[in-house]
């Protein structure tokens, strides 16, 4: 049956067994990343561990923190992508 939804008012399937990810596999599954067709991943899991750990650290001195321009201008510098 289609009720609005109290939150957002847009119509939604409730109660149809199957009907999420949830339902279908349980709550264990719907919390895993699956593989999903589209884009291939721009950084390794190398690659994306050290962008985490520059991130991490403190910013460049003349910066009070990392921004996303800061952090995609030195993932170039550094090399840890061949995208500009």
């Amino acid at each position: 049956m289609l009720r609005p939804s109290p939150l957002t008012g847009r119509r939604f399937v409730r109660g149809l067994p199957g009907c999420c990810s949830c339902m279908r596999e349980g709550l264990s599954m719907a919390l895993r990343e699956r593989l999903r067709p589209g884009a291939a991943r721009r950084l390794s899991e190398e690659q994306a561990s050290e962008v985490v750990a520059m991130v991490c650290a403190p910013p460049p001195e003349s910066r009070a923190r990392w921004a996303v321009r800061l952090i995609a201008q030195e993932i170039v510098r550094r090399g840890l992508t061949c995208f500009r």
